[in-house]
């Protein structure tokens, strides 16, 4: 009884409060939450997100297009825990090994529904939503070079399979106004895709495989709210 009484009352004030669409803009760090340690394909684990939101709302409720660009670069992960599985003294006593490639440039399109709580002239919004991933990535290559000869041979490379994956966010956002029709917002997003995968590798005599790297990123943005 009590469920269908708070959906009800939600319904009337939605259907009592003057609709509006709303046009943000924010920018912040994205990082990885995976371990860095993980043989992963392309180690990116940080990163920049740049994204454009539009936004229609009702009372409580907000359903909002969302266009993001993701660049990350590739992590400072200590060159011993890239090769796990692959011994280094088989290359020489004298050789070490380089990393190179790992860069993602993912764009991000998405249907975020949102539910709005006021807390005084401070709103909190929680959203959860899907979407489209967008990505390219440099191909990710390790090698083995001698310190003598400076010469390197590649262990492994990592090249991007599929230009497209589904992405799932979630998160909120506190919005401060400073403005009749300007909110200051602060935003932390979980992000999660999948990067499909061609890998050659040494270890498997340089056949190709498939695999799939699994993207968890977590983006804290700030950004100026219009009221249109």
């Amino acid at each position: 009884m009590k469920k269908h009484f708070w959906i009800l009352s939600l319904i009337l004030l939605c259907n009592t409060v003057q609709s509006q669409f709303r046009l943000s803009m924010q920018a912040g760090p994205v990082l990885s939450l995976k371990d860095k340690k993980q043989d992963s394909a392309f180690f990116s684990s940080k990163g920049m997100q740049e994204q454009i939101k539009v936004g229609y709302y009702k009372g409580r409720l907000g359903v909002v297009l969302g266009g993001s660009f993701v660049q990350q670069k590739a992590g400072n992960v200590a060159e011993e825990n890239r090769l796990p599985k692959f011994p280094l003294g088989q290359a020489g006593l004298d050789s070490s090994l380089v990393f190179s490639g790992g860069n993602i440039s993912t764009t991000l399109f998405t249907v975020v529904p949102q539910l709005c709580f006021p807390m005084g002239k401070i709103k909190l919004h929680v959203m959860l939503g899907a979407g489209l991933a967008m990505v390219k990535a440099d191909s990710a290559v390790v090698a083995i070079k001698s310190n003598t000869t400076n010469t390197s041979k590649n262990v492994y490379y990592n090249t991007a399979d599929n230009p497209s994956a589904p992405v799932v966010v979630s998160g909120f956002t506190i919005q401060f106004p400073i403005a009749k029709k300007i909110g200051l917002d602060i935003t932390t997003e979980y992000i999660s895709y999948t990067i499909a995968y061609a890998n050659n590798d040494r270890r498997n005599n340089f056949a190709t495989k498939n695999g799939k790297d699994k993207k968890q990123l977590l983006s804290i943005k700030a950004g100026l709210t219009f009221k249109l």
